[in-house]
């Protein structure tokens, strides 16, 4: 009579190799989770930051070039250049947190309400925003989560400062305006995924002034 032998062992895994396994792929687990969540909060940081550049950067070039072209004045009409305007609110006067000038770009011997520009920032629904203003009252937001926008100015003798608000005929009048210094900072629209905080950014740049000093 003839049967067949086993002469080796079944293969397979012990109780506790299986547990060791089931560790590992815990911890692998684990630590691909941690990779995705720090690459998801690296991502919207950059993405927050950079659209925080974007804005500053667009707004200061739109200021830059608005500013440059203050007070041209082909046809020598009145009223042309940097503008106070004593009787209403602070923002609408050109100082340290606002600027306000007229211009003739067309040529055709009036102020239009595209030619007459104010930028100051202001709260408006809760967020600081630069706010632009143009003649008849129209009002535009240029920038958002705007934390500071302020303005210097270089006059005719190479002095620096705010033009002087009295009637007094100084060497540091609107008229004596030859360059301005825009400084704005800006903050991320919410907390930064990677710090928990607000990231701020600062862009500050000198616009020369190309009508200033024509007549």
């Amino acid at each position: 009579m003839s049967g067949t032998r086993i002469t080796g062992k079944e293969s397979g895994f012990t109780l506790v190799e299986l547990l060791i396994y089931m560790a590992i792929f815990v911890v692998v687990l684990g630590s691909m989770y941690s990779i995705m969540i720090s690459n998801t909060r690296s991502y919207s940081s950059q993405e927050n930051r950079v659209e925080m550049t974007q804005d500053l950067r667009a707004a200061m070039n739109l200021m830059v070039r608005a500013i440059r072209m203050a007070g041209c004045n082909p046809e020598d009409i009145d009223n042309v250049g940097f503008v106070d305007e004593a009787d209403a609110e602070d923002r609408y006067d050109t100082d340290a947190d606002s600027i306000h000038f007229t211009m003739d770009i067309d040529a055709d011997g009036s102020i239009a309400n595209t030619e007459n520009i104010n930028y100051y920032r202001d709260n408006v629904d809760g967020i600081d925003k630069i706010m632009r203003r143009t003649g008849g009252g129209g009002v535009q937001p240029v920038a958002e989560n705007i934390t500071a926008l302020t303005f210097s100015y270089r006059f005719a003798d190479g002095d620096t400062g705010t033009p002087d608000e009295t009637d007094a005929d100084t060497t540091n009048d609107l008229d004596d305006i030859r360059s301005v210094q825009i400084s704005i900072t800006g903050q991320t629209a919410t907390q930064d995924a990677v710090t928990g905080g607000m990231i701020t950014r600062t862009q500050t740049t000198w616009v020369q002034v190309r009508n200033a000093g024509l007549e």
